[in-house]
């Protein structure tokens, strides 16, 4: 078994030493073009089992247009229950 195959299914299972680990999440960035959004669709696929969110934005997302990964964030962080 592949190792990130093996974490990834310790992440969103029951740790042995604590409670639920909150659900695994991906995005991806449409114009990203170091890691191209179907690279990071096939491997949140094989890897997680999920599909990404994809964000309209490039690599690094947080400098160029920051508003759509924030939106994205707060809604995970509103998903799981944190603040």
């Amino acid at each position: 078994m592949r190792w990130g195959v093996r974490r990834s299914r310790v992440r969103r299972g029951r740790s042995r030493r604590g409670p639920t680990c909150p659900p695994a999440s991906s995005w991806a960035g449409t114009n990203d073009r170091c890691f191209a959004p179907d690279l990071v669709r096939r491997l949140s696929e094989e890897r997680l089992g999920i599909a990404p969110d994809e964000v309209e934005s490039g690599h690094v997302s947080a400098f160029g247009d920051p508003d759509p990964l924030v939106a994205l964030l707060e809604r995970y962080r509103t998903e799981v229950g944190l603040l």
